[in-house]
């Protein structure tokens, strides 16, 4: 079985995630697809980040009706920073291939990433372009000995972030059609990012 995992903050979720989502499932030959709720990113400031559970719940809503896609909140069950590493060893099992999609801007960062030798010992990368990060760009960064590790594949990229969305809605402006109407309709109800 092939496992892809698209692991982000999701704060909110958005239809640039979605559809990389979905073009990994399709070009990639992936069995299923997790979108991993990080807990708290290394990078990002756990201060400003809407609770776990909220932003699993906005997951949830969002790939209503995608097949073969799920949740994952692996990363919400532990507690401290959270490192895709421990987060593939917790999907690692016989028989299960790990791919690990990330955008292009990731990419570039991935040698920053905690063990990133751990983490392709344990599953491939999958990239693909995002607005302003050419994938040959990213690649240039890392050691040539990773790049047969990881495969490139096309997706449209959406320029399109959780960022713009927060600010808008603090704006007063619409986010309709950014992101699915379910992740619109909880963001109101619970009146998040205002």
């Amino acid at each position: 079985m092939r496992l892809g995992i698209l692991g982000g903050t999701f704060d909110p979720i958005h239809v640039g995630h979605l559809r990389l989502g979905i073009e990994a499932l399709e070009h990639l030959e992936l069995d299923r697809l997790v979108y991993e709720v990080a807990a708290v990113s290394p990078f990002k400031s756990a201060a400003s980040a809407t609770p776990g559970e909220v932003r699993a719940e906005m997951v949830a809503a969002a790939i209503q009706g995608i097949d073969r896609a799920e949740v994952g909140i692996q990363e919400l069950k532990r507690d401290g920073p959270s490192y895709t590493v421990d987060t593939l060893e917790t999907y690692g099992q016989a028989g299960v291939e790990l791919v690990l999609i990330l955008g292009s801007d990731a990419l570039a960062g991935f040698d920053r990433w905690n063990d990133p030798e751990g983490i392709l010992e344990r599953a491939r990368l999958a990239t693909a372009g995002r607005p302003g990060f050419g994938v040959s760009e990213a690649m240039r960064v890392l050691p040539a000995a990773w790049h047969s590790l990881i495969e490139v594949f096309d997706a449209r990229p959406i320029d399109l972030s959780a960022t713009e969305i927060r600010q808008k809605v603090r704006a007063g402006k619409s986010i309709r059609f950014l992101t699915p109407d379910p992740v619109v309709q909880i963001i109101a109800e619970r009146r998040l990012y205002v």
